[in-house]
């Protein structure tokens, strides 16, 4: 936190100490990323290990500076997802025809349900001038994200 910038060392000459508080505990978003800048963050780590909390903060705090992109799978919704909010659930034979075509950046099959990243799903929260965060299982893959896929995808 130290140093502090320059508009919060003035903040702090002229402030009270309620209003000092008020300013800390919400600061100002970040910026949207310029149209020419386009960033893809991809946070990996075994379930359990807190992706899903450290994310949950990050959209919180930085909604407009983040975005993230909605998978396909072949299971089925549970109780309360929503098809194109958690994922974009589709049956096995659309979700082979996908990887045929090469629509993903990165696939996977877990407990014989398949998973996959397109590269229209990241496009799409770049294009909002959003930083992409991809949650990605590494174990669950074990190499098979293709190196340098998003030079074809503009990432």
């Amino acid at each position: 936190m130290w140093p502090l910038p320059l508009h919060s060392r003035r903040l702090l000459r002229r402030s009270t100490p309620e209003s000092l508080i008020r300013h800390l505990s919400s600061p100002p978003a970040p910026p949207a990323l310029p149209p020419s800048r386009k960033l893809v963050i991809v946070l990996s780590g075994p379930s359990g290990s807190g992706k899903s909390t450290l994310l949950s903060r990050l959209f919180q705090t930085h909604s407009q500076a983040f975005g993230f992109s909605v998978s396909h799978t072949t299971r089925g919704p549970r109780p309360g997802e929503t098809d194109g909010k958690e994922y974009y659930f589709t049956t096995p034979s659309a979700f082979e025809e996908l990887v045929r075509n090469g629509a993903f950046i990165e696939h996977a099959t877990f407990a014989g349900k398949s998973y996959g990243t397109s590269y229209d799903a990241v496009n799409k929260v770049l294009e909002a001038g959003r930083a992409c965060v991809l949650d990605i299982e590494m174990e669950v893959h074990r190499g098979r994200i293709e190196a340098g896929a998003g030079a074809d995808a503009g990432c």
